[in-house]
This record gives structure tokens, sequence and C-alpha cells, in this order.
């Protein structure tokens, strides 16, 4: 949608063109003093901004999570432990956020690297044929760990090394 079509006064629209503000994806993520000072516009401008244009972004349906319970349409990631998988109704859902908790030394990190390498695996296999991001938000990325874990799954997948997955180069870190 261009910036015309918003339902905003002329002097608005004017002043967004001038600050060469006319995307309304990077409008809703600027903050308001940023395009009050690109602009020039007063609070109340900037406010009436923000809602038109986050008013005008489709947004998705709202599921509650027993009707995302019940929902046989979402893609998953296999864990790589069939039991695992069973217990999660086919793994990992891929709609939404997955947070993984637990105690010191319970296997998070593991199980975070396992889905690093099963997402990477075509859907046939239990994955997506992506790459995966790794946000480490308390320690370096466990590259040592993750190495030793490229072996087992590959000959696990029976995946030769000289096929096309090559796991190590698809994990990004953050």
């Amino acid at each position: 949608m261009t910036m015309e079509r918003l339902d905003l006064p002329q002097r608005i629209i004017s002043a967004l063109k001038k600050a060469r503000l006319e995307n309304i994806d990077k409008i809703v993520c600027t903050s308001a003093s940023d395009i009050q000072r690109l602009t020039k516009l007063s609070i109340s401008d900037v406010a009436l901004l923000h809602q038109v244009a986050a008013s005008s972004i489709s947004r998705p349906p709202v599921q509650t999570a027993l009707e995302l319970y019940h929902s046989d349409n979402g893609t998953h990631v296999s864990t790589g432990c069939p039991v695992l998988d069973k217990a999660l109704r086919g793994g990992i859902a891929c709609q939404g956020i997955t947070e993984i908790t637990g105690k010191s030394a319970s296997g998070k990190t593991q199980l975070c690297l396992q889905l690093c390498l099963s997402v990477q695996l075509p859907a046939d296999r239990g994955g997506l044929g992506r790459g995966a991001l790794f946000v480490s938000t308390e320690d370096v990325f466990p590259s040592k760990r993750l190495h030793q874990l490229i072996p087992p799954f590959l000959q696990k997948q029976d995946i030769k090394r000289a096929d096309h997955l090559k796991p190590g180069d698809h994990i990004y870190i953050e």
C-alpha cells in the first residue's frame, strides 16, 4: 500500500515524502521521536500516523492455543527423536515462537543445535530445506559441540558428505 492511500492529512504525507519515509513497514517500526525529528511533525500527528499505518498492515487471524493445538495444518521440524516428535505432534511447530527453558545442563543447547541441523533436511525427512539462525544470548556459539553432532546426524540420515547438504554452512549465528 502506498502512503497516498492512507487516510492521513496531506500535510503529514508531504512531510513523510520530504523526509523520504514512504515505506509503511518502516514507519511502523520507527520510533515516534525519530519520525518527529525527521519530519518535524507534532507528537499527535506522529501518533495518528503510527495508528493509521499500523492498522493498514494486514495481520494473520488470531488463534487461541486450543485452536492451534487442534489444528493439523502447521508445519513442524523434527527434533531428531521419534518419541519426542510424537509427544510434540510432529516436532517443533513452525508457527509462532517456541521458548525452550530448563535448568543448567538439561539439554536446551543440544536441542537447539539438533533443530539447527534438522531444519535443513528436506520436508520428507522432517525438515524445511532451509537454514537456521542461532541467537546466543548468554555465551559464545558452541561450534565445537555442533561439529561433534554433524557426523552422527549425517550418518543417522544416511547422508554422505558429498551430498548437497552441508549442515555447518547453513547455520547463521547472532
